[in-house]
């Protein structure tokens, strides 16, 4: 970025060196906006099979935001080369640690003038939801800002013969998980939207006892009819957040979803975010940088 013409870009921030702040001026500037991506991955292994896949064992940008930074780096140089039609001061931001690393947080930490004298924010998240050319908006908070726990319960062992003179810690961590579940509906209002899930329960085998065949086939029919299958529901998780709380913002999704990979009879994607087959149609690009011009030379 250094190397084109009319690009500044702001010295490394400490704790969070990735991070580029690029400027592109002019003398009398109608206003000041900023235009964000983030640029981190995920730790997994890609599955998409394209010849350009992550080199990085177990690591996969999973959630596009390779695209988003293409797309605003197109964005950049655009800008810088017809700098002359230009009538504000945009700012692009490639933001680290969007992915449960508190990146934004960290960024204003790290530069708490940053947005001083913005007037306006922007972010672009492809989505493989939709299909390129389409775009999504909304009034109010689209996205949600995520926030993750870990419990550690400590129990006592005992001899499953003799359960009464230990604690059982996995009886305690259901009895916890179901209490959790129960928190939405009894401390959030019903029309303010939240969800909680708990990812993953760790502990020791089950291990079920009786002094007749009978009786343990009963056991096991009961058990078994405790497990059902259910469609766990979620919200997109995003610290954008942090911007618009500070600054007016738009959020932009745009379809990105390879041809013929959204089932028809569910709106399924064949390769979601966060998914090891997450793969990008590339005719995205056309839509991002024309939103991204739009915005910037409007």
């Amino acid at each position: 970025m250094k190397g084109i013409d009319g690009v500044e870009v702001d010295p490394p921030l400490p704790d969070i060196r990735t991070a580029i702040i690029a400027r592109i001026t002019v003398p009398h500037p109608t206003n000041t906006i900023l235009l964000r991506c983030e640029l981190d991955a995920l730790k997994f292994k890609e599955k998409s099979g394209l010849p350009f896949s992550s080199t990085n064992e177990g690591i996969h940008h999973a959630c596009g935001h390779d695209g988003h930074m293409a797309s605003l780096l197109v964005a950049l140089r655009y800008t810088a080369k017809h700098r002359d039609q230009l009538r504000r001061n945009v700012i692009f931001c490639f933001q680290p640690g969007e992915e449960g690393k508190a990146g934004a947080s960290k960024l204003f930490k790290a530069k708490p003038d940053l947005l001083d004298h913005v007037d306006e924010c922007y972010a672009i998240h492809f989505m493989n939801a939709a299909y390129p050319g389409t775009i999504a908006l909304g009034k109010g908070a689209v996205t949600a800002l995520t926030s993750s726990l870990a419990i550690s319960i400590e129990g006592k062992s005992a001899h499953c013969m003799m359960p009464n003179v230990g604690v059982d810690a996995n009886f305690i961590g259901c009895t916890l998980v179901t209490q959790l579940y129960s928190l939405i509906g009894m401390k959030v209002p019903p029309l303010e939207g939240a969800t909680l899930v708990v990812k993953q329960v760790a502990g020791g085998g089950t291990v079920a006892k009786a002094l007749t065949a009978s009786t343990r086939k009963k056991l096991e029919a009961s058990i078994k009819g405790l497990i059902v299958d259910e469609n766990e529901k979620s919200f997109a998780g995003e610290d954008f957040c942090e911007f618009s709380e500070r600054k007016p913002s738009c959020y932009i999704a745009v379809g990105s979803a390879p041809a013929d990979s959204i089932d028809p009879s569910n709106k399924e994607s064949k390769f979601p975010l966060h998914s090891p087959f997450h793969k990008l149609n590339e005719e995205v690009f056309k839509t991002s940088t024309k939103i991204w011009a739009a915005i910037i030379f409007t």
